[in-house]
């Protein structure tokens, strides 16, 4: 068997959103009378939790309190 490793960025919606979808998925199948844990969703949501973050972009007001976003590059 051939295994791959991926490197994907999301969004701070994105992982939030990821992440309440992967603990619904653990909560709705411990829920379930007999159903098997399922240990690759708890393992996606690890790896997701433990990720490397990296700031994008932050946000800085100007004299008019209008926010301006700075882009790190």
């Amino acid at each position: 068997m051939t295994s791959y490793s991926y490197t994907v960025t999301f969004n701070d919606s994105e992982h939030i959103y990821l992440e309440r979808l992967l603990n619904e998925k653990i909560k709705e199948n411990q829920e379930t009378p007999g159903a098997l844990e399922p240990t690759f969703i708890t393992d996606i949501l690890n790896k997701l939790n433990s990720a490397q973050i990296e700031l994008r972009s932050y946000t800085e007001y100007d004299e008019d309190g209008i926010p301006n976003i700075i882009i790190k590059t």
